[in-house]
């Protein structure tokens, strides 16, 4: 498994990059402003390629293993940010804008108390079957919690 910001070819395939770069140079800030009528491009405020690049990933790699187990074949998988971006883009608009320029205490979400004062985390867009994804725990400082299995 492998993940680039700019993709496996061409003249930027090297360069290193991050998600809200990706999403300046591929035109979702662009998007985002025009959805909003806000004055300047901005990148949406979660890490969307990340995730999204991260579910790819992680489906890439279930179907090598799955063909692993069937045909006994290894698999190799190249993904990067900027083509999510263009998968992503490439969807068909619903008319709806669903992007928010709410203040982050006026959006839904489950309100989770951190050491350093309170977090609002989103709910997750993934379900499978019955089976949706909650965060009951988050990242906290080294050391917060002992070592133990969940």
């Amino acid at each position: 498994m492998g993940i680039r910001a700019w993709g496996w070819s061409g003249p930027w395939a090297g360069r290193r990059g991050f998600d809200s770069i990706v999403q300046f140079a591929t035109g979702i800030a662009n998007t985002g402003m025009v959805a909003t009528g806000a004055g300047q491009p901005a990148s949406v405020p979660v890490q969307a390629l990340d995730w999204a690049t991260g579910y790819l990933a992680a489906a890439a790699a279930l179907a090598g293993i799955a063909d692993r187990s069937t045909m006994r074949l290894g698999s190799s998988w190249r993904l990067s940010l900027a083509r999510t971006a263009s998968l992503l883009q490439a969807l068909p608009a619903t008319g709806e804008t669903r992007i928010s320029a709410a203040p982050p205490e006026d959006l839904p979400g489950s309100p989770l108390e951190m050491p350093s004062g309170q977090a609002v985390i989103a709910a997750s867009p993934i379900r499978v079957g019955r089976a949706g994804l909650a965060f009951t725990h988050i990242t906290t400082d080294l050391g917060e919690h002992a070592p133990m299995w969940w």
